[in-house]
């Protein structure tokens, strides 16, 4: 009898929220917004469930993990412009944003997001490893959307 409610606890855990993991912010790439020493709460979800302007965890091509601001998908038309990001002919309204965004090095993410990655960048535009860092980031590379900070949710 133990090992059949084990089991029922066990999937109870998994449908309530199990996926949820936890982390501590390192560096202050999404500064103002999450601070170092911040520990956030973040849960995977589906690619379709992820809204533009959410706060993700992304694993980069190098296997580092980030907390970073979702703000294009594929057949988005974004270009970086007078410090500023327009998304398909519209500049963002982004008052979390701390400096200006400009695009850095070789990576020119203008134009057509192509099929199957995004972009994402860090709220601390002038001091923040981001899509212009590392360019278009695979939807398979996110752990999940943050949730909670320092227990508030978002």
């Amino acid at each position: 009898m133990k090992k059949i409610y084990l089991f029922v606890a066990v999937i109870m855990s998994l449908s309530c929220g199990a996926c949820r993991m936890r982390a501590a912010i390192s560096n202050g790439s999404m500064q103002p917004t999450l601070e170092i020493g911040d520990i956030i709460v973040y849960e995977k979800y589906e690619f379709g469930k992820y809204t533009k302007g959410d706060i993700l965890v992304i694993c980069d091509k190098k296997k580092e993990t980030y907390a970073k601001r979702f703000i294009a998908s594929e057949n988005d038309q974004l270009e970086f412009k007078n410090g500023k990001v327009i998304l398909n002919g519209k500049t963002l309204h982004e008052p979390y944003v701390k400096g200006e965004t400009y695009l850095k090095g070789n990576i020119d993410l203008n134009g057509l997001v192509p099929k199957g990655v995004i972009v994402v960048l860090g709220d601390n535009r002038e001091n923040s490893c981001d899509s212009r860092s590392f360019g278009y980031l695979s939807i398979s590379n996110i752990e999940g959307k943050v949730i909670k900070v320092n227990e508030i949710f978002l």
